[in-house]
């Protein structure tokens, strides 16, 4: 059986609700979640190389629990995908970074920035602005929401914050995020945040 440490990725997506009807279930949801992620780790990019990375590491996935059934093929791995629910899959995700980090201390700093060559036709030929926590002190990304544009990011931030245990920590938002109009709506309050615009240090030379 996969392992139920809180560290392991079982326990954090354990509560990802599976979109399939119960009759399409050939493979269990931890299978596709696990060979995913851990394909994607080590340079998958699509769902024919993460089926390719399964197949090439299936003994030792099974000797792990894993994929007892056989590796999803790259068409069940896209329609899974294509169905789950990106938010909580995100907040599964952000949960298990967060125990491999453990105690998030520190710095974690909100920006936004726009892939370079993310335009498409689907989206009108809008790129795709990603909004991201990074966790200064243990280099990673906590977590991260895709906006529509960089002006929507001021409404995103309350709901990368909620998915975050942030306890302890300093966040760090850049001026768009400390406009006046969002301070006194600050949506934050309510977790017990408070604002405080940045002072810029003075030049002494």
């Amino acid at each position: 059986m996969p392992s139920k440490k809180p560290s392991s990725i079982f326990a954090a997506f354990q509560n990802l609700p599976d979109p399939r009807s119960h009759r399409n279930q050939s493979y269990n949801l931890f299978d596709i979640v696990t060979i995913s992620i851990l394909a994607v780790l080590c340079g998958a990019d699509d769902w024919v190389s993460i089926n390719l990375w399964g197949t090439c590491n299936e003994d030792w996935l099974r000797s792990c629990g894993i994929c007892l059934s056989g590796i999803p093929s790259h068409d069940t791995l896209g329609r899974f995908f294509r169905f789950v629910d990106p938010y909580e899959f995100e907040k599964c995700f952000v949960h298990w970074t967060q125990s491999i980090a453990k105690a998030v201390k520190g710095i974690i700093a909100i920006d936004g920035k726009t892939l370079r060559g993310s335009c498409d036709k689907t989206r009108e030929g809008k790129a795709i602005h990603i909004l991201n926590a990074f966790s200064a002190e243990n280099k990673l990304i906590l977590g991260q929401l895709a906006v529509d544009e960089k002006s929507n990011e001021i409404t995103a931030i309350p709901r990368l914050l909620e998915m975050l245990d942030i306890k302890g920590s300093v966040i760090t938002i850049d001026a768009a995020g400390l406009s006046e109009k969002y301070r006194k709506r600050n949506p934050l309050s309510r977790r017990g945040l408070r604002l405080s615009p940045e002072r810029k240090p003075r030049n002494f030379s």
